[in-house]
């Protein structure tokens, strides 16, 4: 772990007695091409870090070591805090990539890649270490998802027509060296590094969720669309409290429950009209009180006055009835007539 940037590395080895030997790559590979120089190097007393060719590396190098007292590792807590970091971040991209436990190495160094573009709270502003060496950050449009599957296209010289043009594997990790892939080859234990991979993964837009193929977690995530989509902007207002809960579940506007109810108090007005004698103000006075209390016969402001009209009938009791319907319409006008004489009277 770099001290200035807080940038993690990992170097995987298969024994303890190849610490100087990945350490001096190291120092070729990364350290010199950023010319920079290791100064202090912090150790916990480990048997391969106090070995003479081990002290023969620090020597060339011209870096001085520090060790922690025996029995204290707490001492050298930054860099046991990484590891820890370190360890969860590679078992939790095993999991879901379902990995097996053999790629333990390359999910290490994928863990360290990517913590190198994530904000530190050590760092001045929380730069990430990336920031804090290159002085702007880093475009990470090119990461994808560990695990997922994805086919590598290779280009043999002698391949066929017919042959096929890629091998199916997952992502592991991404190269330090070259802008490549790393992709873990099905049925076999090799490592394939190509930039022509094309990964079986929904590339997500702003703003929304990171999709994987066979995650259950995208259909409940069409689910959520459909039922944000089909949900209402705005709550509709309520016109009054007293609004027929029918009218409700209708969805009628209140100006149509306002016309509505206009036109059958109209019509309760019409067929009330048929029941009732309509006489002009000024003679009301001639008319017996008997009458006009019960609501036979009402007052109007009009000077002229209305008969009431014969009530409807059916087309059908018009057929049957016949000429019956003609006399019943005349003796009504002779008794309207013979009501208004009295009333001239």
């Amino acid at each position: 772990m770099d001290d200035y940037t807080r940038e993690k590395f990992a170097l995987p080895m298969t024994r303890k007695s190849d610490t100087s030997a990945k350490l001096t790559k190291f120092d070729k590979e990364v350290v010199r091409p950023r010319q920079c120089t290791t100064k202090i190097i912090h150790l916990d007393r480990g048997g391969e870090q106090r070995g003479a060719e081990f002290q023969e590396y620090l020597a060339n190098c011209r870096i001085k070591p520090q060790y922690t007292s025996p029995g204290d590792s707490a001492a050298n807590g930054v860099a046991e805090r990484a590891i820890e970091i370190v360890e969860g971040a590679a078992n939790t991209m095993r999991i879901h990539g379902e990995l097996p436990t053999t790629a333990w190495a390359e999910l290490y160094c994928t863990a360290c890649f990517l913590e190198s573009y994530l904000p530190t709270s050590a760092n001045p502003g929380k730069k990430s270490p990336y920031e804090m060496r290159h002085h702007q950050p880093k475009d990470v449009s090119f990461l994808r998802t560990v695990g997922t599957e994805c086919v590598v296209y290779t280009m043999p010289k002698n391949r066929r027509a017919q042959e096929d043009r890629g091998l199916r594997g997952k992502l592991v990790g991404y190269s330090t060296l070259s802008r490549c892939y790393r992709v873990k080859i099905h049925g076999s234990g090799m490592i394939q590094e190509s930039a022509h991979v094309t990964f079986f993964e929904k590339v997500p837009q702003q703003g929304e969720p990171l999709v994987t193929e066979g995650d259950d977690s995208a259909e409940e995530h069409e689910a959520g669309e459909l039922s944000t989509s089909s949900s209402p902007s705005s709550p509709t207002p309520i016109a009054s409290t007293d609004q027929d809960p029918q009218q409700e579940m209708s969805g009628s506007s209140p100006q149509s429950s306002q016309e509505s109810s206009s036109q059958s108090q109209d019509q309760s007005q019409s067929s009330s009209s048929a029941d009732h004698i309509f006489v002009p103000a000024d003679l009301v006075e001639y008319i017996d009180s008997d009458l006009v209390d019960e609501g036979e016969i009402v007052a109007t402001p009009h000077t002229t006055m209305r008969m009431p009209s014969a009530p409807q009938e059916s087309s059908r009791s018009k057929q049957s009835s016949g000429s019956g319907s003609q006399t019943s319409r005349r003796s009504n006008r002779l008794q309207g007539g013979d009501s208004l004489q009295r009333l001239q009277s």
